[in-house]
């Protein structure tokens, strides 16, 4: 009985991973031999010598069987994890290559690109703005507002802004360009974490995720206002990606911080990085607008 039911459990296993692992149907001896051998045993006084006999050759002959199903069903497991591995670097590979292209895409070249990880110095930033000095200015018919440095944003300036980028007319490149680098100057001599003071009947705005929401954003400036020393606003991360118009609102964001950098505060969340921007649409963004 020890031997029968031993043999049984390998018969078993054995046919269970042979049809899990998609080898062949076993032919209709194979089924009767396990039926065979699977049955509940026959008290021992009820079995005479030759069924026995034949019982033990059919469990040991199964046995056998089994082995080999075994090993053919390990083989043909090893044979899918393999090709499912290799399915897998090659999606891998072609999801690198698709997010190099959107990087390469979003700087607006074809040359390769990798992002840069350390901070502007002095000679840095006067390298790029000359280089941003010899771009062309806006079209002849542009009518919207004109960046001549920080001082030139003031009220009409981000109303004006608005109500352009609403209508789908975007900032000039140029214009685009030197109000990041000043951007650049102003976070660059702020300290990491800042003590906002709020004068006695002032006030402090906390502005959550606006995720490219330009139409939101509108909704809060028509309540909030413009920044100044009594109506203080931090924005509290998160200005891009998902969003249809990030473009137009961190240019936006940018001006109120220009007009009025002690009253506007920019903390940094989790999509102010490279990798969330690629995935969630703002490097794609850029690259189009």
């Amino acid at each position: 009985q020890a031997l029968f039911w031993q043999t049984r459990g390998i018969a078993s296993a054995s046919f269970k991973a042979m049809m899990l692992a998609g080898v062949a149907k076993p032919s209709g001896s194979m089924f009767s031999t396990l039926h065979a051998v699977t049955r509940a045993p026959l008290p021992l006084h009820t079995q005479d010598a030759g069924f026995i006999a034949t019982e033990k050759q059919a469990a040991v002959d199964n046995a056998k069987i089994g082995n080999r199903q075994s090993v053919a069903g390990c083989a043909a497991l090893t044979t899918a994890a393999a090709a499912a591995v290799a399915r897998s670097v090659r999606r891998q590979r072609t999801a690198r290559g698709c997010r190099a292209k959107t990087v390469m895409y979003a700087r607006g070249g074809k040359e390769e690109w990798r992002p840069r990880n350390c901070a502007f110095s002095e000679a840095d930033l006067a390298d790029v703005r000359s280089k941003v000095g010899a771009m062309d200015g806006p079209e002849a018919d542009y009518k919207g507002p004109h960046y001549e440095g920080s001082k030139s944003v003031d009220a009409e300036f981000v109303k004006t802004l608005l109500a352009m980028q609403k209508d789908g007319t975007l900032l000039p490149k140029k214009y685009a360009y030197l109000m990041v680098l000043d951007i650049i100057d102003i976070l660059g001599k702020e300290c990491t974490m800042p003590t906002k003071n709020i004068a006695a009947g002032g006030s402090l705005t906390v502005i959550g995720d606006l995720h490219g929401q330009l139409f939101d954003f509108q909704s809060i400036y028509d309540l909030v206002g413009l920044p100044s020393a009594t109506n203080q606003m931090i924005f509290n991360g998160d200005f891009v990606d998902r969003g249809s118009w990030s473009i137009e609102v961190i240019l936006l964001v940018f001006a109120l911080k220009l007009m009025n950098p002690e009253a506007v505060g920019l903390n940094r969340g989790n999509h102010e990085m490279l990798e969330a921007n690629i995935i969630y649409g703002f490097a794609g963004e850029v690259g189009t607008k």
